[in-house]
């Protein structure tokens, strides 16, 4: 097993039962080293000249940045990997010191579309292609650009629209500045909005920088920080018995995600005959004379979830 003297045990019998056509279930605590005892036979062995040594083509999803950087470049493991194939998500845009020869993407925001483009024929001397995909139509027949929201989905549409114009049918080739000519057409006045709205709320952000850092008011925080435009979940059949919902443990989601996904919950609850699907809390008012056991909290019935600027909410 040349090269493998800096495995793991349990990486090194992952690595045999592999080699041996077994099929192998790997639990170990996050962190331990699961994705490279799962991806080490494939990277030393894809470039071996007897096609019957181990299988020739590897599919592996990446939804971690941190997971694909343990592989990073092929450079690093000294050899060229062919026929390997990264599925990855929005990570691909940023941070990875990886390359390939060719690289899928559906379409997105200009400045998004060249960073996930810069992971392709990466170093020196390489040469790649990059393909844009359109995105499949939604119910309504528009474009489906989720998890983008409508601000967004503007802009892929004109990076879509741009592309399309350079392309004279043989490709598009990009340097520098192309690259930068087209970020000015896509994002020159959304960004315009962008610094206008800045300069109109510039006295309230300075409050709030003084309210959060002098005062140490929290509540201002996420909002100078980064617009939040999660949801909070927690799954439970009565929320009435939670008693306060905030102090429960729950998953992040975005809201756009739940908002795309929130008419599938509900036709599922009608198939199954339930009453609700989804329910968010509202705060009630406990009068003094009243049960002081009595709950602080009522769940509300969500049919529709819509898009909004505001705090993560519990739902």
């Amino acid at each position: 097993m040349a090269g493998a003297s800096n495995l793991f045990d349990f990486q090194k019998k992952t690595f045999d039962a592999l080699l041996q056509g077994q099929s192998v279930i790997l639990q170990a605590p996050t962190g331990a080293g699961k994705t490279r005892a799962a991806l080490y036979p494939f990277l030393y062995h894809l470039a071996e000249p007897d096609p019957l040594a181990f299988p020739r083509r590897c599919v592996y999803s990446a939804p971690m940045r941190v997971l694909v950087n343990q592989f990073g470049s092929p450079e690093k493991h000294g050899r060229h990997v062919p026929h390997l194939i990264l599925v990855a998500t929005q990570v691909i845009e940023v941070g990875l010191d990886i390359t390939c020869e060719a690289l899928g993407t559906e379409v997105a925001p200009a400045a998004s579309f060249i960073q996930r483009a810069g992971r392709c024929a990466r170093f020196a001397d390489e040469q790649g292609d990059v393909y844009v995909y359109d995105v499949p139509p939604g119910k309504d027949g528009k474009p489906n650009y989720a998890p983008y929201n409508k601000g967004m989905a503007e802009l892929c549409c004109r990076t879509r629209d741009d592309l399309r114009g350079r392309d004279g049918g043989n490709g598009i080739v990009l340097d520098f500045c192309g690259e930068q000519q087209v970020i000015d057409a896509v994002h020159r006045e959304a960004d315009r909005r962008l610094l206008d709205d800045m300069r109109t709320e510039e006295r309230q952000i300075w409050e709030d920088m003084i309210r959060g850092m002098a005062l140490s008011d929290a509540s201002v925080r996420a909002g100078l920080i980064r617009r939040v435009d999660s949801r909070t979940l927690l799954v439970h059949d009565d929320p009435q018995q939670l008693g306060n919902p905030f102090a429960c443990r729950g998953f992040s989601l975005w809201q756009g995600t739940l908002q795309g996904k929130s008419e599938e919950l509900w036709d599922r609850a009608d198939e199954l005959d339930l009453e609700w699907a989804l329910r968010r809390p509202k705060e009630g008012e406990r009068d003094d004379e009243e049960d002081l056991h009595a709950p602080l909290y009522f769940f509300l019935i969500v049919r529709a979830v819509r898009l909004a600027d505001s705090k993560s909410q519990k739902t």
